[in-house]
């Protein structure tokens, strides 16, 4: 276990983050011609190593396709003693190389026929779900459509200020608007966010924020282990399917300092159905967890002290001031919190 943050290093991601929000403020300014990276890009794909600029499977494979030759000529350069030995070795032993070679290409030209075809099934698989759909995969609901964070920093913050760690660094993923960093960074936080969408990069740079350009699994997955002071998640959480939720936990847990708080922000799943716009709603590869739920997942993590705070609900004056037992618990069913904050401590 860690008692401490990680001490300060250099970091890559936070400088490719500058780097991008620089290129797109020169691409709002028209400094970069659209051309004039098109042909970058192809300069690029013309010099990097197989595999560096996409591709993916099918680049893997045919560079094994390229590799899959014996080549009988073996050299027999060197001094001249050295060399005749050799020379001799050769003419004696070139029908076994080449009785052998010719095994291994056979079996290598099988074994990568039969990747293709298992590489075409996965990929039809693949189209069959919108989790693992590469044409789904890039897309996004607007930031507009995420659930407002901000009622809960009041809460988040005192966590964050009441934790034994402090000082250290906050991330907060999917960030969405930025609404929720703009008030941890003006409470004295060290917050940073991530977002795979482009709106909100362009939102955090006009309210000049620190955000990166990533997904949350991607990001988590390359945060050493007790590097981060405490985590907030949001919107993600709403949008992962199962799997991913749990590994999202999993993640978190691991970047977490001991003592670290991790905040969990979601949307009630009735609320969901309800207010989550068409566009939203549609693209979700995922659906929400009840608070509950998410409870029960990190009490079998190394987490303490899971509080769950709810939004405030908006029920009818009369059913408020009802002192009708049965009236209390069929409003407690019909207007459930739209909103809910998961708060744990990391042990």
């Amino acid at each position: 276990m860690h008692d401490e943050v990680a001490p300060d290093r250099p970091d890559s991601r936070a400088l490719m983050a500058e780097i991008e929000r620089d290129v797109r403020e020169r691409r709002r300014t028209g400094d970069l011609d659209p051309d004039f990276e098109r042909e970058l890009d192809v300069v690029f794909a013309e010099v990097a190593p197989p595999g560096a600029f996409g591709g993916g499977f099918d680049t893997v494979v045919d560079q094994a396709a390229r590799h899959a030759v014996v080549d009988y000529d073996v050299p027999i350069a060197g001094r001249r003693p050295l060399r005749m030995v050799k020379r001799a070795v050769k003419l004696l032993t070139a029908w076994y190389m080449i009785y052998v070679g010719r095994q291994l290409v056979a079996f290598a030209s099988t074994t990568l026929r039969a990747l293709r075809i298992l590489g075409g099934r996965v990929d039809a698989l693949e189209a069959r779900s919108p989790a693992t759909d590469p044409r789904v995969a890039a897309t996004f609901a607007p930031v507009g459509d995420d659930l407002d964070a901000t009622p809960f920093a009041g809460a988040v913050t005192q966590a964050l200020q009441a934790s034994a760690v402090r000082g250290g660094r906050v991330l907060h993923a999917d960030c969405g608007d930025g609404a929720l960093l703009v008030a941890l960074k003006g409470a004295g936080i060290d917050v940073y966010g991530v977002d795979p969408r482009s709106d909100a990069a362009a939102r955090a740079d006009a309210l000049g924020i620190e955000v990166r350009r990533e997904g949350a699994l991607d990001h988590l997955r390359s945060v050493p282990a007790g590097a981060l002071a405490a985590v907030v998640l949001s919107g993600c959480v709403d949008r992962l399917t199962l799997g991913d939720q749990i590994e999202l936990l999993d993640l978190a847990s691991s970047a977490l300092v001991s003592g670290g708080v991790l905040a969990l922000i979601g949307r009630d799943p009735g609320a969901w159905s309800r207010a989550m716009a068409p566009v939203a709603s549609d693209l979700a590869a995922g659906r929400p967890l009840h608070s509950s739920t998410w409870a029960h997942l990190l009490s079998s993590r190394p987490f303490t002290g899971v509080r769950v705070h709810d939004a405030p609900v908006s029920v009818p004056d009369a059913v408020a001031a009802s002192d009708d037992p049965a009236v209390r618990a069929l409003a407690a069913a019909v207007f459930p919190p739209p909103a809910f904050a998961v708060i744990a401590l990391r042990r």
